[in-house]
């Protein structure tokens, strides 16, 4: 199970079941990661017997975001250039179909397969150079953002 899978039903749980939003998704994972931080932590505190943690996908960088009433959330984000990354997309208009897909001027540099609402998917995207990127719905032509693949370490507007 991914990590973001695990926060999520965490996030959930502490919610009283009630399935969390987008937002508050986004600034409750950090909250509930700091667990799993600490127990990682001390994991690489150098002690006689401790061994290096392995690379893995959360390694990755990953960025979350949402299609909510027709409108991508956030509308304008950054990934690291030059390298591999994940988008966590979550659809949450009910009975209704997205997919995700970026661009940069008019050519498609990726494209991500529909997810029914209300429903997650966790997209694998390769490596972008850095610049400004288009990213839109490719059922909904009108549902639009931006993405900056900007020099690591980096920060979201």
């Amino acid at each position: 199970m991914q990590l973001t899978r695990v926060l999520d039903a965490a996030i959930d749980s502490m919610t009283a079941g009630r399935v969390a939003s987008a937002a508050m998704r986004a600034i409750a994972r950090p909250i509930a990661a700091l667990p799993l931080a600490l127990v990682l932590a001390a994991g690489c505190s150098g002690a006689p017997g401790a061994s290096a943690p392995a690379a893995s996908a959360v390694d990755e960088p990953s960025v979350t975001v949402a299609i909510q009433g027709m409108a991508l959330v956030p509308a304008h984000f950054s990934v690291p250039e030059g390298r591999p990354f994940r988008i966590v997309f979550e659809n949450e208009d009910s009975q209704m179909a997205h997919a995700l897909a970026i661009e940069r001027g008019t050519s498609d540099v990726w494209r991500g397969t529909p997810v029914q609402g209300p429903g997650t998917a966790t997209y694998e995207v390769p490596a972008l150079p850095g610049g400004t990127y288009t990213v839109y719905c490719q059922v909904h032509f009108g549902i639009t953002g931006v993405l900056d693949a900007v020099p690591f370490p980096m920060a979201t507007p």
